[in-house]
């Protein structure tokens, strides 16, 4: 017969209890903050829809103190700086939340704006201008990627683009508007007579005096 000592090892059983407790510790500490910052986002959401951007921007600065990374917050305080024309207090978190979220087209447009209207970085505004046309190729955003472009000097890439932009979309003026006063400029009437003609074609209603103007 086997000698048993009369002492039963319950260390396995405790350790299992241990675990346990400390398994929901965790979850309810994980609860409590996603309901503590959802609770924030949340009433500064609305308070921004009920038009009180003040309140809005401090909710989600005081819910970026305890949740530095709560890109939901980051995002809502970004674009009430931008609406604000905070230009300077929205720079850094524009430029988070883009670094944050590399699909958010939106943001990158009104960075971009941001760089090539207020910063004086119109070669920044090209960056994140191409990126946003790239997740929203539409004649807009490249539209807006060949205004940065020709500030920044570089009209070769400009004219690409708007070519590219009246490819996409042979209705959206804006192209036609900055394209063929940048043929002018360079001493090729002939080429903007071409696009002037297909402009026509497409329906579209001409401003280059307009957009002369803006590049001068």
């Amino acid at each position: 017969m086997q000698r048993t000592s009369g002492w039963t090892d319950t260390r396995p059983a405790n350790r299992l209890v241990i675990w346990l407790t400390v398994a929901m510790v965790l979850v309810l500490a994980l609860a409590a903050f996603a309901t503590g910052c959802s609770n924030d986002v949340s009433d500064a959401l609305k308070a921004e829809q009920a038009g009180d951007l003040g309140t809005a921007a401090t909710l989600y600065q005081e819910d970026l103190k305890a949740h530095p990374d709560d890109l939901a917050a980051i995002k809502g305080l970004a674009g009430i700086l931008y609406m604000e024309r905070r230009w300077d207090e929205a720079l850094p978190v524009q430029e988070k939340a883009v670094a944050m979220d590399p699909k958010e087209a939106q943001i990158r447009v009104e960075l971009g704006f941001n760089y090539l209207n207020h910063q004086n970085a119109a070669v920044k505004a090209v960056v994140v201008f191409k990126e946003a046309s790239k997740l929203q190729h539409t004649a807009q955003y490249l539209g807006f990627l060949a205004q940065s472009e020709l500030v920044a000097g570089d009209q070769t890439a400009a004219e690409a683009t708007l070519r590219e932009a009246v490819a996409v979309d042979k209705t959206y003026g804006r192209a036609y508007d900055l394209l063929i006063p940048l043929l002018e400029k360079q001493g090729r009437a002939a080429e903007a007579d071409q696009v002037r003609r297909a402009a026509k074609n497409a329906g579209v209603a001409l401003q280059t005096a307009e957009a002369a103007r803006t590049m001068t």
